[in-house]
């Protein structure tokens, strides 16, 4: 019975992140929601301008706004797929390790004294739109080097590390750069 317990435990304190389909889905809801929404709004703003001779306005406002409003969060959308789609995160909450694997090029173990320090990078706070879902990290080791896990993943971090070690970087477009 005791040996029981210690694997139920041992199970308990590891956690795994990897993209999945709602991990996939999870940051478009919103933009999505949003493109329904304004579909509707442009339906009816269309039949105000069916009466009007000209209905190119319509079409050429219809295209700025479409574009403006789901553009942006595709770019996002499809930035971050290609950043995350082989990687996956363990978390040894236990012995303070975190194995992070990105496919077959690289496995890495590292405890958590081992970050130096963590930027979460994302939009700036100003108003709502549609990319608000989307943030990445950036881990920075004491050995010099750094890995970048995005939203995709559903992987909170700051649930395992210190919040001291934390600096938030607020920028207009959150594209993940190499």
């Amino acid at each position: 019975m005791q040996t029981q317990l210690i694997i139920i435990k041992m199970i308990k304190d590891k956690y795994t992140y990897k993209l999945t389909y709602l991990s996939f889905l999870r940051p478009a809801i919103s933009p999505i929601i949003l493109l329904f929404v304004l579909i509707i709004i442009y339906a009816f703003l269309f039949q105000s301008f069916v009466n009007v001779d000209n209905t190119n306005i319509f079409w050429i406002i219809f295209m700025i706004l479409f574009a403006l409003d789901f553009v942006p969060p595709l770019i996002l959308h499809i930035n971050y797929y290609l950043t995350d789609k082989d990687k996956k995160i363990t978390i040894d909450k236990e012995n303070g390790i975190i194995i992070y694997s990105n496919g077959d090029k690289l496995d890495l173990e590292f405890k958590f004294s081992d970050i130096k320090t963590v930027e979460l990078v994302k939009k700036m706070p100003f108003f709502r739109l549609p990319i608000n879902g989307y943030y990445y990290y950036k881990i920075f080791f004491e050995a010099g080097h750094h890995i970048l896990i995005s939203s995709m993943i559903n992987f909170k971090l700051e649930r395992y590390i210190d919040k001291s070690r934390f600096e938030e970087i607020f920028v207009y477009f959150p594209l993940i750069k190499n």
